[in-house]
């Protein structure tokens, strides 16, 4: 019994076309149910072999490519290493030879010579800042006073000390004296008025100082 080409559909004895797809019926030979449904299951068979092997050969393949990225560049540095072995063994030998040999070695028993790079007069400036003929109590901003460092003197001395307090601060005065006073030293700058200037421009220690000047005046000198 014919089949149809395309569809496979029975065809009967006298049919031009496949009464299933409408195509044209040829006159081939007769091929058997039986023999057509075995000849489609070897070709998928085949086909799927050769996928198998193809599917096998493509993962050989990856992994000799990934073989050769990682091994042969470790071959390549170990023979690298290999090549520059003897080269570094001479360098150490060398720097042993040399290092055994006292008699190539010099000591330079010259002292150097000082440079002069500008400190000392950093530090010249530093001491005349602080220089006791500028200032009355030098460290009257930095540490709390004592009775002896008060005591010899005088009620005019007391004031001044009092006020250069006030006046390392940068205040001005409106006593002329005590102005024309802080005026001659290199050091003063007054730029706030007496008006505008309160204690709270003064660290703690300044406070301090000046009260402790202020009872030492009314207990002694009054």
């Amino acid at each position: 019994m014919p089949f149809c080409e395309k569809c496979g559909k029975e065809i009967k004895d006298g049919d031009r076309f496949c009464t299933r797809c409408g195509a044209e019926i040829k006159s081939l030979p007769m091929t058997s149910v039986n023999e057509k449904p075995t000849d489609i299951k070897s070709d998928k068979k085949s086909k799927k072999k050769l996928v198998v092997i193809i599917s096998a050969a493509s993962a050989v393949a990856v992994v000799l490519a990934v073989c050769a990225i990682v091994f042969v560049p470790k071959m390549f540095r170990n023979n690298e290493n290999e090549q520059y072995k003897p080269l570094q063994t001479i360098e150490i030998t060398t720097q042993q030879e040399t290092t055994q040999q006292p008699s190539t070695t010099i000591q330079n028993t010259t002292e150097p010579e000082s440079i002069d790079d500008g400190s000392s007069d950093a530090d010249d400036d530093y001491d005349d800042y602080y220089d006791d003929d500028e200032y009355i109590l030098p460290d009257s901003g930095t540490r709390k006073l004592t009775n002896s460092d008060l005591a010899g003197l005088d009620a005019d001395e007391l004031e001044l000390a009092r006020n250069e307090i006030y006046a390392r601060a940068g205040r001005r005065f409106n006593t002329d004296y005590i102005q024309d006073y802080f005026d001659d030293k290199w050091w003063y700058v007054g730029t706030i008025e007496p008006e505008d200037f309160t204690e709270d421009m003064l660290n703690d220690v300044e406070k301090y100082n000046v009260n402790f000047i202020r009872n030492y005046e009314k207990k002694y000198v009054e």
